[in-house]
């Protein structure tokens, strides 16, 4: 993300992490943070109204949303690629959604009234690009409904970029399916670590 901005110094950005327990939202002026806010949304939110919605424990709802999750109205290809299974019947991507719409309803229109608030407050500043990560971000489709809604477009930084990995010792393919969930820890493990190092 910083490698992004650090060239453009007067690009607005905005910086959303959806973590387990919250969201952060941060306003950055190149990489300069002007803004912050923590919302009481999270992932946990769309794991609950599953767990809710289809009266499974916590834990297999959880699983659930990481295998048949959509954050937008599925299209009929979507739903007729699970019609062969009765498991994925039952957690079809439109039943799926139905449990999670009213958390996304609500976790949208905070997330606008937000950056509303920022752009009052900021003198009429309005990002031009989205950054979205942490484990919450990983519910396919998040980010299209999230451009679609703040007409900001929207990306999943890599943590991994710029960093030597082992293949041998890691999964490569996994660590970037992890990415978002890496973004905060791997940033607090480089802070203050120079290039040259």
């Amino acid at each position: 993300m910083e490698e992004t901005l650090r060239g453009e110094p007067d690009r607005v950005a905005v910086a959303i992490e959806i973590g387990a327990e919250s969201t952060s939202l941060l306003l950055l002026k190149g990489d300069r943070p002007l803004a912050i806010r923590i919302l009481t949304f999270s992932g946990k939110d769309f794991t609950e109204a599953i767990a809710k919605g289809f009266g499974l424990d916590f834990l297999t709802a959880e699983e659930v949303k990481r295998t048949y999750g959509l954050a937008t109205i599925p299209t009929e290809d979507e739903e007729l690629l699970l019609d062969f299974d009765a498991e994925r019947e039952r957690y079809s991507p439109g039943k799926i959604y139905d449990a999670i719409r009213p958390v996304l309803v609500d976790l949208t229109q905070e997330i606008r009234r937000s950056l509303e608030f920022f752009r009052v407050q900021l003198g009429d500043i309005q990002p031009e690009v989205g950054f979205l990560y942490g484990g919450g971000s990983r519910l396919r489709g998040l980010s299209a409904l999230l451009t679609d809604v703040l007409g900001v477009s929207f990306l999943t930084p890599n943590p991994w970029e710029g960093l030597r990995v082992d293949p041998r010792r890691f999964d490569l393919g996994k660590l970037q399916e992890l990415g978002p969930e890496w973004m905060v820890p791997v940033g607090l493990a480089l802070r203050g670590v120079s290039p040259l190092d």
